[in-house]
């Protein structure tokens, strides 16, 4: 039988201001992966959320199809959580159009829309903004070097970009670091650098569930 490589799931609490409404940054974290997972991770968020902060809900260590997920997405966003998932990452096109389509509002990643114009054009409109981990995607070889990087295409294209480190232990990285690279591989510019720090503010669920910037239309 076939092996179907497929992307791992999320869906982040925004909501109460970014964390639970108690004030406190969040405590719990809901991983689910192939070996075992809470049969019902909505129901687990409800009970806990009123006791402890809780963060977000994961799927990962595993690749799943995302529509297997769309009752969780869709009771997750009655919460009032925010959602975000993994795609385009391992995956290609087709799992960043996937994401979108579940009500994703943030994609981690997502460096495969950059070989559909299309799809850039759907991100750039909804103001979804992607992920992106320069180390981490030529280290674990999902691009073979910096100069395969999309970053270039995509930014050019307008697709809302924040630069993120993924793992900065595992990678041996920092979000300086990641800075420098697109300074020095990808050539941008100050006023370049300068927007995709303010997307990090711009596209952060607890700024516009805050209200400390105005979100993204």
């Amino acid at each position: 039988m076939a092996e179907h490589r497929r992307e791992p799931v999320a869906a982040r609490a925004a909501g109460d201001g970014g964390a639970t409404g108690h004030g406190r940054e969040p405590a719990v974290t809901f991983d689910h992966n192939s070996q075992g997972h809470s049969a019902d991770p909505v129901g687990s968020y409800r009970a806990l959320r009123e006791k402890c902060p809780v963060a977000w809900t994961e799927a990962h260590g595993g690749y799943w199809v995302l529509s297997g997920y769309d009752s969780v997405f869709e009771a997750a966003r009655d919460m009032g959580l925010r959602l975000t998932c993994h795609a385009g990452e391992t995956g290609g096109p087709d799992s960043v159009a996937e994401a979108l389509a579940i009500g994703a509002e943030r994609i981690g990643h997502g460096i495969a829309a950059a070989r559909d114009p299309a799809l850039m054009t759907l991100l750039r409109e909804r103001g979804v903004p992607l992920e992106i981990c320069l180390t981490s995607n030529v280290r674990t070889g999902v691009v073979a070097s910096f100069e395969d990087h999309p970053l270039r295409t995509l930014f050019d294209a307008g697709v809302p970009i924040v630069l993120n480190t993924d793992d900065p232990a595992l990678f041996d990285c920092t979000l300086a670091s990641e800075y420098h690279l697109a300074r020095t591989r990808f050539g941008f510019a100050d006023g370049e650098l300068a927007s995709l720090a303010a997307n990090s503010l711009r596209y952060g669920f607890r700024a516009a569930s805050c209200g400390l910037l105005d979100s993204p239309s």
